[in-house]
């Protein structure tokens, strides 16, 4: 009977410890808090505002690039978690990880494309933060087509800027955690918070 009662007690803290740590989990934020990188056709973005502010040369090396049927990029986003919960958990979190975070792009409603971060992560105690990145490799020939030269250029600087409203931008995500009992999916898709200045 004793060692019944041992079993049960086992158990059922370590079902509340699961349903806090649960509970926390489902407060973290994940927010977009920086373009690290920004290059297409082998130019750097990253210090570009507007279409005057590329070289002869900048300009030269896209459009070769166009006449070739390829407008290739590279963008590297920081990624910051939040965890706003405010609860102490029996397991610590150094024990939790993210070990997927499968995202996609969407740039003006359409998906653009997918990818996942190649190695596991922090996760973030309550009341704390980590950081990651997260980089997207894809063409946008495709939308030169249907967009233009000059218009495909200011979408990319949009991009740089953060500014995701003016292009219908987001990024979605399904994380996957390392956690004591195995692994947590989150229940459904999260959309990541655009805090980019």
């Amino acid at each position: 009977m004793k060692k019944l009662a041992v079993i049960f007690l086992i158990f059922f803290i370590t079902g509340c410890s699961s349903f806090n740590l649960t509970d926390s989990i489902k407060k973290v934020k994940f927010n977009l808090v920086e373009v690290k990188s920004i290059k297409f056709c082998d130019v750097d973005f990253k210090d570009k505002k507007k279409l005057k502010d590329f070289s002869l040369g900048e300009i030269a090396k896209i459009s070769a690039s166009v006449i070739q049927g390829k407008f290739p990029g590279k963008v590297t986003f920081e990624v910051k978690a939040v965890n706003n919960s405010d609860k102490p958990d029996a397991f610590s979190f150094a024990d939790v990880g993210i070990k997927s975070f499968p995202y996609t792009l969407y740039l003006y409603d359409k998906q653009v494309v997918t990818g996942n971060i190649n190695n596991p992560v922090n996760f973030p105690a309550p009341g704390s933060s980590s950081t990651f990145e997260i980089n997207a490799d894809f063409d946008m020939v495709n939308m030169f087509r249907e967009l233009g030269y000059e218009k495909l250029i200011e979408t990319v600087l949009a991009i740089r800027a953060g500014d995701f409203a003016d292009i219908s931008a987001k990024i979605t995500s399904r994380p996957i955690l390392n956690v004591p009992w195995g692994e947590y999916e989150f229940p459904e898709e999260i959309k990541l918070e655009n805090k980019i200045d």
